[in-house]
């Protein structure tokens, strides 16, 4: 693409070979006035208008490097300099060449009585030039090095081509005989070229720019496939309809009542089982404060066990049956590699796991657990704003109590629940059974409290007795002057 630099009134403008037209016949006549000045009306000649015009097409188009530039009465000014014999024609040519062939390249070489040569191309729907083309031409031998410059290029590609040639004096490379011999060059004129009326699409094209037509083929594109589909879904949706009544007037004959209403209150009685099923997981659980405290005694115990072996971690499941004792052989004992008796003393009461090459014990005890609560139901919930200040509260208490105890709580969220959708009989063994969340106007919430302290104490004397709140993990770490300890509770509210 050729790129120029148009002086006017004294600005230098680029300019590209873009298919933008401005009539600039009079840019540089020093006659021409401005619009307003000693006349009310603008004459043939003024100033204002066309460069206003190219401001305000440069502008409002959007071009980044400006706009094609051409003189009415001298095309070819724009890229070959000022010349006042150029063709007459060549505003309209060039514009149909380029827009009635998008998919080839011709070349247009004619030499002018006054002895100088009009040399352009039109490359795919652009106009374009040899680099070099930058005044205009009057030696032969430039105009040959021209030629053959261009037909080099384009013989190297795939894209059709053809010359036309109007000369007065015999201009041959091996290239442009090779083009004649071919048909891809011969004699004729700038109107020779349009001969043939433009194409329909070339037609269209010169009354909407590039970027519209695009868009409207596009629009009209996706406006068929969107009524066809649509169509295609009404139509589905219309047999799926009357299947599904012949259905229900079959299961109704049979005695099954599937009506709008008795569907609605099954999927809310589904709904509500999913919730007291979700509530039954949660709260039948064992008092927090009994698992703690069985915990407690236990680890108390457990401690004894140490000769020569050190005890590590600590841990009760959830339900109060188990707990797990992991113990480790210390550095300076693994000479002496420990004591026997701690591991004998474990398998007395304990399952003992050991891991010689590890130097590692670990004994899970079996402990009586504590009775199972009667699960809650979802109005013996607390309120989720009053319990969520009062925790709060509770919680503070607790840290003022020992300022070495960490406690936080996380906010209450909705407890994701699922539930499987009542539907007809036939379409259940036709498509399977069908899950959804609970409606959150069905749903409760839930969090968390964690808490870490120091000492037994701390542990067993918060007192966690409330039906709503469940223990997720208790961990407890011995240190050599006391043992630290980690608590984490579940509760639950409604909204």
């Amino acid at each position: 693409m050729i790129t120029l630099s148009i002086t006017l009134q004294g600005k230098a403008f680029a300019a590209v070979g873009d298919l933008t037209w401005l009539n600039l016949s009079n840019i540089n006549d020093p006659k021409a006035k401005r619009q307003g000045q000693g006349s009310s009306k603008a004459e043939p000649g003024t100033l204002a208008v066309p460069i206003r015009a190219l401001k305000e097409t440069v502008r409002k188009r959007g071009f980044a490097r400006g706009c094609l530039c051409q003189d009415s009465n001298q095309p070819a000014s724009w890229m070959l300099g000022t010349h006042k014999d150029a063709p007459k024609d060549a505003v309209s040519a060039l514009v149909w060449v380029a827009r009635s062939n998008p998919s080839r390249r011709v070349l247009y070489v004619e030499q002018l009585e006054s002895g100088g040569t009009w040399f352009v191309a039109t490359d795919q729907g652009r106009i374009a030039v040899v680099q070099r083309n930058d005044e205009l031409i009057a030696d032969d031998k430039v105009v040959q090095s021209l030629v053959n410059d261009v037909l080099e290029h384009w013989a190297a590609e795939e894209i059709p081509y053809s010359v036309v040639l109007n000369l007065r004096n015999r201009i041959t490379t091996p290239l442009l005989e090779r083009a004649i011999q071919s048909g891809q060059a011969a004699p004729g004129k700038l109107v020779d070229i349009l001969s043939a009326p433009p194409p329909a699409e070339a037609r269209f094209k010169r009354l909407l720019p590039l970027p519209l037509g695009n868009a409207l083929l596009a629009l009209a594109v996706v406006s068929g496939i969107a009524y066809f589909a649509f169509d295609w879904y009404m139509t589905l949706r219309a047999e799926q309809e009357a299947l599904a009544e012949l259905q229900r007037r079959q299961l109704a004959e049979a005695g099954l009542d599937v009506s709008r209403a008795a569907l609605t209150e099954a999927d809310a009685t589904a709904q509500e089982a999913a919730i007291q099923a979700a509530l039954q997981e949660d709260t039948a659980t064992p008092v927090p404060q009994d698992v703690i405290m069985g915990c407690a005694n236990l680890f108390a115990r457990v401690r004894e066990y140490q000769l020569g072996w050190e005890l590590s971690e600590f841990s009760c499941s959830p339900s109060g049956n188990s707990a797990t004792a992991t113990y480790r052989l210390p550095l300076t004992q693994e000479k002496l590699g420990g004591s026997n008796a701690t591991i004998a003393a474990l398998e007395q009461e304990a399952s003992v796991a050991y891991f010689a090459e590890y130097q590692r014990a670990v004994a899970t005890f079996a402990i009586s657990p504590p009775p199972i609560r009667q699960s809650l139901t979802k109005d013996l919930l607390p309120q989720s704003k009053l319990w969520i200040r009062d925790l709060g509260q509770r919680l503070q208490d607790l840290r003022t109590a020992d300022l070495r105890l960490t406690a936080s709580a996380t906010d209450a969220v909705q407890r994701s629940v699922q539930y499987q959708v009542p539907v007809d009989p036939t379409v259940a063994e036709t498509a399977g059974p069908k899950f959804a969340d609970v409606s959150p106007e069905r749903a409760y919430l839930t969090g968390t409290v964690a808490l870490g302290g120091e000492g037994p104490l701390t542990l067993t004397g918060a007192n966690w007795t409330e039906p709503h709140f469940s223990l997720k993990r208790l961990s407890i770490t011995p240190s050599q002057s006391a043992w630290t300890w980690n608590l984490e509770l579940t509760y639950v509210c409604r909204p």
